[in-house]
């Protein structure tokens, strides 16, 4: 009996010294998690900036459509499959050998980024964002361009209501499995439409198209506050995925367009991105700053009003986007 006793004791003590070794885990990421948050930001400033100039460039316009839905299916496809794979060999390795992969591809990554080369000559002006931005401000399109950015920075960029997403599914089903299987789902399906957007659209006015994307979130956001239940749910999450995947391959396609055209050209491109980013960068702090506020209230009625506003973000975007011309030059 004694035995038996000491057991249970040592199997109580092992699973304490866990629970606090956990404790301990979690105390030193969150301390360290400023300074992650802060070079996570420098490392996407400086990969991202560059690496949409190269997109800009290399890309032509009239190719731009075509190669903006290419990207966007693989990138659909690796992000459904690495979680998967990687799951699997967390699962039956550890971790340690997961991040060696991880910086393995890392490396990769640097490695063919040496191979991309630039267009210009070293003929370039001098960066003059004043300048810029003076003669920029003049034209309607790079306004409501603009304008756009700091609405899709609130939504789909980055943006709260991704967040505002997981935290629907995740109080409505608990665990992270069924997010998972309902975001896969989802991406499929949204991987489906890009491709038919891509068949139909290539060179055609898509003005439509943006209205009904940004209108049906809409409409699935009042059912879902509505009826509040599991499936209103999941339709607000699909409607949400394969029509804000829509309005951001869109937006890409558009403000890369216009990137490359007699507006914005490659003596103003610099600094016209650079504003583009800050702009966008504002909506994410506005929208942020929103689910902020939800979360300290701790209420769901103003969860409920900051997802409202979100939502409707994407209609006041997609008003912005269809005053930017598709076809640029």
């Amino acid at each position: 009996m004694r035995m038996k006793e000491y057991e249970e004791y040592k199997k109580r003590e092992a699973k304490a010294l866990l629970e606090v070794e956990k404790y301990n885990t979690k105390e030193k990421i969150i301390n360290y998690l400023p300074i992650i948050s802060i070079l996570y930001g420098i490392s996407a400033s400086c990969y991202y900036f560059p690496y949409n100039l190269f997109i800009i460039n290399k890309v032509k316009n009239t190719e731009r459509t075509n190669y903006m839905v290419k990207l966007f299916i693989t990138i659909s496809v690796v992000g459904i499959l690495f979680p998967i794979i990687f799951g699997s060999i967390i699962t039956i390795t550890n971790y340690i050998l997961t991040a060696v992969i991880v910086l393995f591809i890392s490396l990769i990554q640097i490695i063919l980024s040496f191979f991309i080369t630039d267009n210009h000559n070293g003929d370039l002006e001098e960066y003059n964002l004043k300048k810029a931005w003076l003669e920029l401000k003049k034209n309607k399109q790079v306004i409501n361009c603009l304008a756009g950015e700091f609405f899709i920075g609130m939504n789909i960029c980055n943006g709260a209501l991704e967040t505002v997403m997981v935290i629907l599914i995740l109080n409505s089903f608990k665990t992270n499995i069924n997010l998972g299987i309902i975001t896969s789902i989802a991406t499929l399906l949204s991987i489906l439409v890009v491709k038919i957007y891509g068949l139909i659209y290539n060179k055609r006015d898509d003005k439509k198209v943006i209205i009904i994307s940004s209108i049906i979130p809409v409409i699935s956001l009042i059912i879902f506050l509505i009826l509040k239940t599991n499936t209103t749910v999941i339709i607000y999450k699909f409607s949400y995925v394969i029509f804000a995947e829509i309005l951001s391959l869109v937006r890409k396609i558009k403000i890369f367009n216009l990137s490359n055209s007699k507006i914005v050209n490659k003596s103003n491109q610099c600094e016209f991105n650079a504003i583009r980013e800050v702009t966008l960068n504002v909506g994410r702090v506005t929208g942020y700053t929103l689910l902020l506020l939800a979360g300290l209230t701790q209420s769901a009625v103003v969860l409920n009003i900051v997802t409202i506003i979100l939502t409707l973000s994407l209609l006041v975007m997609s008003i912005n986007l269809t005053k930017v011309k598709k076809n640029n030059h």
